[in-house]
């Protein structure tokens, strides 16, 4: 799970992360960049036994630190506005009947 989510920090999502960051925190680019390698040291770190338990202890506190913005953008006026409704994902569009 961090691997992927730790990689959307830099390809696919990038920009609706950076609008995920509040805007009292300075250069949501860098925050992004910053937590997205984070996430992905996390992921390198669970797989060495040594470390499993401050990794645990640090990505747990990533998690909680993060959550704050995916809430924040969950509960946005431009959330409540899209087709879904905040915090839903968009269903698939229909695709056309086999012939």
């Amino acid at each position: 799970m961090f691997t992927l989510t730790g990689m959307a920090h830099f390809v696919g999502m990038r920009a609706e992360l950076i609008d995920m960051v509040p805007p009292a925190l300075p250069n949501p680019g860098l925050l992004v960049t910053v937590t997205g390698a984070l996430e992905l040291a996390g992921a390198a770190g669970l797989l060495i036994p040594r470390t499993l338990l401050q990794i645990v202890f640090l990505s747990a506190t990533l998690a909680v630190v993060i959550s704050s913005a995916r809430n924040r953008a969950t509960e946005s006026p431009s959330a409540a506005r899209s087709p879904a409704g905040p915090g839903v994902a968009r269903p698939p569009a229909p695709r056309p009947p086999l012939r």
